[in-house]
C-alpha cells in the first residue's frame, strides 16, 4: 500500500523511538545496518522526514538523527504524507488521471470504504502506538 520509501521511513522512526534516547543522535549507518536498508537510500528517506519537521539531523562523528517531537505526538498520517505526499489516498488505484465521483474507475466505489478506514487509522494512530505494540506483542520491524 505504501511506497518502499515510506515503509523504510516508518521502520526507521520505529527503530529510533524504540531506542528511547531523545536527547542523543542515533547514527544513520546504525539504523541502515540494523534494518538492512541501503545507507544512501535511507539518507534520502530521512531527508524528507527532516524537511517535514519530524526529525532533525546532524553531521559528524556524533551525528545522526533524533526526534523533534515526541513519538506520541507524531501521527502515522504525518509520516506517510511527508514521504509519499498528501495525495497518497486520492490517486486512482489503477492509475487513471481522472478518477472521481463523476468519472469513476472500476475500483473507485469499492475503494471508498477501505480508504476511509485506512485514512482514519493513520490519522488516529501515533508512532508511540506502534512502539507499545512492539514492546507488548511478538511483532517486529
Amino acid at each position: 500500500m505504501f511506497s518502499l520509501t515510506c515503509e523504510h521511513g516508518i521502520r526507521s522512526l520505529i527503530y529510533l523511538a524504540k531506542r528511547d534516547d531523545s536527547s542523543n543522535f542515533i547514527s544513520i549507518r546504525e539504523i541502515s545496518n540494523d534494518l538492512d536498508i541501503p545507507f544512501h537510500f535511507l539518507t534520502k528517506v530521512l531527508q524528507k522526514l527532516t524537511e517535514a519537521g519530524i526529525i532533525e539531523s546532524s553531521r559528524g562523528a556524533k551525528g545522526g538523527i533524533r526526534f523533534l517531537k515526541k513519538p506520541e505526538m507524531i501521527k502515522l498520517s504525518e509520516i506517510v504524507f511527508a514521504i509519499d505526499g498528501e495525495k497518497t489516498f486520492s490517486k486512482c488505484l489503477i492509475g487513471l488521471n481522472k478518477c472521481d465521483e463523476q468519472n469513476p474507475c472500476v475500483l473507485h466505489d469499492l475503494w471508498m470504504e477501505p480508504k476511509r478506514t485506512v485514512t482514519s487509522f493513520l490519522s488516529k494512530s501515533t508512532l508511540n502506538d506502534l512502539i507499545i505494540r512492539l514492546n507488548n506483542d511478538k511483532t517486529r520491524i
